[in-house]
């Protein structure tokens, strides 16, 4: 029997659990030794702002990089200190690659598209097919 719109009314909760903003932390293994704690933590990004992104991306790995400065919020990477700091007012988006290298961009990317639903490789999205009877 498939699901009503009467069980999703009862299920909202649940449903927006499912749905909601995710934060993860991370630990960055080539920071260790050198920062105390190197852990950062990431949110979820929601798809109207992931195809936002997709779209100004010449490629993959600039996709990637503005998913991992729109999704990690600690540190802050809005920051206009660390902006001038590192010499990025014009791209904020390259503050990613002064403290992460590129697999590690990746891979940070990678986690957050698996903490908002999005299927990459190493996430299969898993649905069944259900066959008339």
């Amino acid at each position: 029997m498939p699901i009503t719109a009467e069980q999703l009314l009862k299920n909202k909760e649940i449903l927006e659990e499912k749905t909601g903003e995710k934060t993860l932390k991370v630990k960055i293994k080539s920071l260790e030794g050198k920062f105390e704690d190197p852990i950062i933590e990431i949110k979820s990004i929601d798809m109207k702002r992931f195809f936002e992104l997709r779209e100004q991306g010449k490629n993959l790995y600039e996709v990637n990089k503005m998913v991992c400065y729109e999704c990690i919020t600690e540190p802050n990477l809005k920051d206009k200190d660390l902006w001038a700091t590192f010499g990025v007012k014009s791209n904020p988006y390259a503050l990613v690659e002064k403290f992460l290298s590129p697999s590690e961009i990746n891979s940070v990317s990678d986690k957050i598209g698996e903490i908002s639903g999005i299927e990459t490789d190493k996430t299969k999205v898993l649905i069944e097919e259900v066959k008339n009877e």
